[in-house]
């Protein structure tokens, strides 16, 4: 492979789909990772809900059923992210991509 005419992008790109690797260029480094690691930033946010707003989940609060529930109405949940609603402080707590 002849490298004296390749830009630093083009060498990483290629680099990383010979290897199975993703990449993501930000304002001071280059980050590399296997194709499992998530790359996308997540936020978390914190929603005020009364229990009784979540009562289509018939009481059951654990993760897999509110993801679930999201997830039928189009939110995706990628790698990393989760939603979970805390009874005792009356709050859905969301991390996920903005």
């Amino acid at each position: 492979m002849d490298l004296d005419n390749i830009s630093l992008g083009d060498a990483i790109d290629s680099i990383c789909r010979s290897a199975n690797l993703q990449y993501r260029i930000e304002e001071n480094a280059v980050v590399i990772a296997a194709p499992d690691v998530p790359m996308d930033d997540f936020d978390t946010v914190i929603y005020p809900i009364e229990e009784e707003m979540l009562g289509m989940l018939d009481g059951d609060y654990s993760k897999e059923s509110i993801e679930t529930y999201f997830m039928d109405r189009g939110i995706p949940f990628p790698e990393g992210a989760k939603c979970v609603y805390d009874p005792a402080i009356s709050r859905l707590i969301v991390t996920n991509t903005p």
